[in-house]
């Protein structure tokens, strides 16, 4: 057996047992949000699961994250609204849970999550008290603080086994696998590329910033033995420090904090946690629903997107692209339909932008397809036409010979449904939508759901474009 140090627990951890989320965590750390790309991937990543998407939008609508209350129907949406670091920290933070708690989770894995909840809304409260940026890198930070020590207790095998059974202390495990928590937290922080304010807030330097601070007391805090009343108090007055509010409003922040990390836990699909929590409330959950292999049509999710699309011109927070990404989210999810793309004019070509749904690997590069006036495929035959086209079997049969080897290849001649948006009698962008490999039928709600989006995004634009003539 290798010997156990360091770096055998971050590779056995991460890439071992963990190597899905390992690759997913490293692609979204990765994602800035300084471009339109990055901001599209993101939103891709979440839409690929509907269990992510359900759970994205439920936190999104949430007193935590939402304290305005306003409607936010679609991860588009979402991402203008919570700002792309939000969205991007919450995905992370949900995805690490659910795979922690996958399988039947051990006892000190369980405690250990629930002081990591408790912590992370706590930091997230006393570092709003100093100010409202990185609130959610704060969260996140707090959360994985002990990313080292929930890591192992979920996956570490036969290890973890033994030392659970012997009920050993932490100096006793770190001992045993010749490292220390905080070492392992602060090294699978680097593989996974989990941010600045973790690593500072995991690092010996004395100097911390203000957001390490924050994950510091409150990781300290939701550590401590509540019934050491010297110890509570000399805490409470650190925090009542940092924030600058007095001893009486302090404790008042820390139960509110406390009674909330329930809540959240529940958000976040940890509802196991909860009776863990210092503070703990009873909260009502339904269980949540395993990820779905067929989409379904949603009528009212379709009316509310749908409304926010015509609502589109007067919101100051949405642009042209945004409109573009909810309208395929609409197609997506509130029809039903599994795949979904949209594609935009490029001379006599006409290239992908968006793309939602699985089996679509290796589409953002291979869907360009000519739609000059001399080329012949079912693209350009849809181009020509002025309104939306129905590929159903007799379509097939009766264009055989436009159906050419590359697109047949890449989308596999499934009925899907076409569209071309058209602004001031110019082709701006083409929407394509299929069922994808399920053997669901596209049927008349189906098309009439899809040309209804296809117009009011058209509206939408064209109000949008003409808003800004002088």
């Amino acid at each position: 057996m290798p010997k156990q140090t360091t770096a055998y627990w971050v590779e056995k951890l991460t890439t071992i047992e963990m190597p899905i989320l390992s690759a997913v965590v490293s692609q979204l750390s990765k994602l800035t949000g300084d471009d339109e790309t990055e901001v599209t991937q993101l939103a891709e990543v979440i839409l690929k699961d509907p269990h992510m998407t359900s759970q994205v939008l439920k936190i999104a609508n949430s007193v935590q994250y939402n304290p305005i209350s306003a409607s936010i129907n679609t991860v588009s949406r979402a991402i203008v609204l919570l700002g792309f670091q939000g969205v991007r920290s919450l995905c992370l933070s949900l995805m690490m849970v659910d795979s922690l708690l996958r399988k039947t989770p051990r006892d000190r894995l369980l405690e250990t999550m629930a002081k990591a909840f408790h912590a992370a809304v706590l930091a997230r409260a006393m570092y709003q008290k100093t100010d409202n940026s990185n609130l959610e890198e704060v969260f996140i930070a707090a959360l994985l603080y002990n990313l080292g020590e929930m890591t192992f207790w979920a996956y570490g095998g036969q290890t973890a086994d033994k030392l659970e059974c012997a009920d050993s202390d932490h100096q006793a495990i770190e001992k045993a696998l010749g490292t220390s928590f905080k070492t392992l937290s602060k090294e699978i922080g680097k593989v996974w590329h989990l941010g600045p304010i973790l690593q500072d807030s995991l690092s010996e330097s004395k100097k911390k910033s203000l957001p390490s601070q924050a994950v510091e007391l409150g990781d300290a805090y939701s550590q401590l033995n509540i019934n050491d009343e010297k110890e509570l108090i000399i805490l409470e007055k650190k925090i009542a420090g940092f924030t600058g509010e007095s001893l009486n409003d302090t404790k008042l922040l820390i139960k509110e904090a406390s009674e909330a990390a329930t809540l959240v836990a529940v958000e976040f699909g940890a509802a196991k946690v909860c009776h863990l929590i210092s503070g703990y409330k009873d909260v009502t959950q339904k269980n949540s629903s395993k990820k779905a292999t067929i989409l379904t049509a949603d009528t009212k999710l379709q009316l509310k997107i749908l409304r926010d699309l015509s609502n589109a011109v007067s919101d100051s927070d949405l642009d042209v692209t945004t409109v573009f990404q909810m309208a395929l989210e609409g197609m997506h999810r509130g029809i039903g339909l599994e795949r979904a793309v949209l594609a935009f004019f490029h001379q006599d070509k006409v290239k992908l932008k968006f793309v939602l749904g699985e089996h679509t690997d290796g589409w953002r590069e291979k869907f360009s397809f000519d739609v000059s006036k001399t080329s012949a495929n079912i693209f350009s035959d849809c181009v020509k036409n002025p309104q939306p086209t129905w590929l159903d079997q007799t379509y097939f049969k009766q264009h055989q010979d436009i159906l050419t080897h590359s697109i047949s290849t890449l989308l596999g001649n499934k009925p899907a449904f076409i569209g071309v948006l058209r602004i001031n009698k110019r082709n701006a962008a083409l929407f394509y939508a299929d069922r994808g490999h399920t053997s669901e039928e596209l049927n008349d709600e189906h098309f009439d759901a899809f040309k209804h989006f296809l117009n009011q995004s058209e509206l939408s634009i064209q109000a949008m474009a003409n808003k800004k003539k002088p």
